[in-house]
């Protein structure tokens, strides 16, 4: 399936997760992800021959929810693809609230962000299963080991995979100077916002 097929699929179908290649005839998986992601929260897993760190940091930084290296293990796939299913971990907030931060709503129903001022934004998985770490400790220091931890990330580079979701979460939710989630210097990223709990009823 070229990349065209993939998004018509995608369009006409209820997709649960996509496994996107990298290469493809035509246009290549990093841009189809992108595509796919300016509209679209459907989970994302990217395969590749390429080794290269910068290669999956890339695939993450377009809206991939993880990376996989080819040849893989049958057994690692299915393991991945379970980890990107698996819903926001069991102290997550009430999936029929809405949570208000300064000028940003989550709303938990439809895994979407709304800004004021601006179209209502879908989240990846991982920005959804990433975001409520935050709001269920607000001014409480998370370390990036521990980012890294609770997003099951095992890839040699987990730390910088870490500053790059915290990166792509901040564009997604309109964060472009690091005052919502902020950077502690050698230490990781604390969020010190006042939340507002809505309920959807």
């Amino acid at each position: 399936m070229d990349g065209k097929s993939a998004k018509t699929v995608l369009e006409q179908e209820n997709i649960s997760l996509l496994i996107l290649d990298i290469m493809l005839p035509g246009e290549d998986g990093f841009s189809i992800a992108k595509s796919i992601r300016e509209n679209s929260s459907t989970p994302i897993l990217m395969l590749s021959a390429r080794t290269d760190t910068r290669d999956r940091i890339h695939g993450l930084e377009v809206g991939a929810d993880d990376y996989l290296i080819k040849p893989f293990d049958p057994a690692e796939l299915l393991a991945r693809i379970h980890a990107i299913l698996r819903r926001v971990p069991a102290n997550e907030i009430n999936i029929k609230q809405s949570i208000r931060f300064g000028k940003v709503t989550l709303h938990m129903p439809e895994r979407a962000i709304e800004r004021i001022g601006y179209p209502t934004l879908p989240l990846t998985s991982a920005d959804f299963k990433l975001l409520p770490l935050f709001l269920d400790k607000p001014n409480q220091l998370l370390t990036r080991e521990s980012i890294s931890s609770s997003l099951e990330i095992k890839a040699g580079s987990a730390l910088r995979i870490v500053d790059v979701r915290i990166s792509r979460l901040r564009n997604r939710i309109g964060d472009h100077t690091g005052a919502i989630i902020q950077t502690v210097r050698n230490a990781g990223y604390i969020f010190p916002m006042t939340i507002e709990y809505l309920n959807d009823s």
